[in-house]
């Protein structure tokens, strides 16, 4: 079997989770046989020949990634579709709440609830909305197979387009978690890590105006300059105990979850978010959003923030610093790109037709 694995063109240069599970996924299925080609070229750019199928990645890169299974299924190959997706309006009206001096007037007026719906229609109705919705839908409708994350998130998919069946075609491919063994926890763990872009979606500047006063903090990741850059760096200095670290290579960032008490993740979306596993797996509380599927990944054995409210994010960050609860090696051992690399392969084999059952999108990757 041979598959062309495509991903978003800037997925090496601006590099996310769907890098780490494009990457990580095809490193998975070449160990179990299947010949894989990674690919960030345009449609026009591909080469289709010689391959059973394609493999498209990020379904919030939706023009690139239609044009590129538009392309395969004119060439007569199966796609599928790794949706790696949220709705992200939230964070796009939290963003404009903070340039927009009426739209907080409004919101004062109606309330947060009712001026979130406003800018929801308003954002789906203007051209670009239109364009964007438009594109992830065809995206989804011509891909004969999907690749969820969780169950949560095709359940999403389903209601923001109002597209019925897509769990009909979907096979859940959890995330995984991949650290080195042998590394030792410190015994003085302390403090708060969060190891993420710096942005608005990440929801950094919260997150450090939540921690003040509570724990010493550390951010890491890759960031641009610019007011949400420049508001970070004059938080951190009133907070007094927080730096700003850039983006690390990989194996610099163990001994930093090995030395903090917990990792924070406080965004607008995680689908769980790779970096909250790899830090339970070194031993790192947990405090993670609830927008996404983290709590279908960790249950009960992490703390849940709403993203929107300081204050909530203070009280999920006082719970684990105070009483840290681990991520057990028990529920960890689910999370492998191994099983993931399972999980894919199973489905491309329906996909071509062979004699197997895909995964329900209600079972999770296969066992064993």
């Amino acid at each position: 079997m041979r598959v062309l694995l495509w991903n978003r063109p800037n997925a090496e240069s601006a590099p996310g989770g769907d890098t780490v599970q494009w990457r990580r996924t095809a490193a998975a299925l070449e160990t179990l046989g299947v010949e894989v080609e990674c690919t960030l070229e345009s449609a026009q750019a591909l080469d289709l020949s010689g391959f059973d199928l394609v493999h498209v990645f990020n379904l919030q890169s939706e023009v690139p990634a239609l044009a590129v299974a538009e392309r395969a299924r004119a060439a007569g190959l199966p796609v599928a579709l790794s949706t790696i997706w949220w709705d992200l309006s939230e964070g796009r009206y939290l963003r404009r709440l903070r340039r927009k001096r009426l739209l907080r007037l409004r919101e004062q007026v109606i309330g947060r609830e009712a001026s979130l719906a406003r800018f929801l229609r308003w954002d789906r109705a203007r051209p670009r909305g239109r364009r964007r919705d438009a594109a992830a839908a065809n995206l989804l409708g011509i891909s004969q197979v999907l690749l969820p994350n969780s169950v949560r998130e095709i359940e999403a998919l389903e209601a923001f387009f109002q597209l019925e069946g897509l769990a009909l075609k979907s096979a859940v491919v959890c995330n995984g978690a991949s650290v080195p063994r042998g590394i030792e926890p410190a015994p003085d763990r302390e403090g708060v890590l969060c190891v993420a872009r710096l942005g608005p979606l990440k929801n950094q500047l919260a997150l450090i105006e939540a921690c003040r006063g509570l724990a010493p903090l550390t951010l890491v990741g890759p960031s641009q300059a610019g007011d949400y850059l420049s508001e970070c760096q004059a938080a951190a200095a009133d907070h007094g105990a927080c730096q700003i670290l850039p983006a690390r290579p990989q194996h610099e960032l163990w001994p930093l979850y090995a030395g903090a008490r917990v990792h924070a993740l406080a965004s607008f979306r995680e689908t769980p978010g790779l970096v909250s596993l790899e830090a339970a797996a070194l031993g790192c509380a947990l405090v993670s959003t609830d927008r996404g599927s983290a709590e279908e990944y960790l249950g009960e054995e992490a703390e849940y923030c709403d993203p929107t409210d300081t204050g909530s994010i203070r009280a999920a960050l006082e719970r684990a610093l105070a009483e840290p609860r681990r991520v057990s090696p028990e529920r960890l051992a689910s999370y492998t790109w191994e099983r993931a690399g399972a999980a894919t392969l199973i489905a491309y084999r329906w996909l071509l037709g062979e004699p197997v059952e895909l995964p329900s999108s209600l079972a999770g990757p296969p066992s064993g």
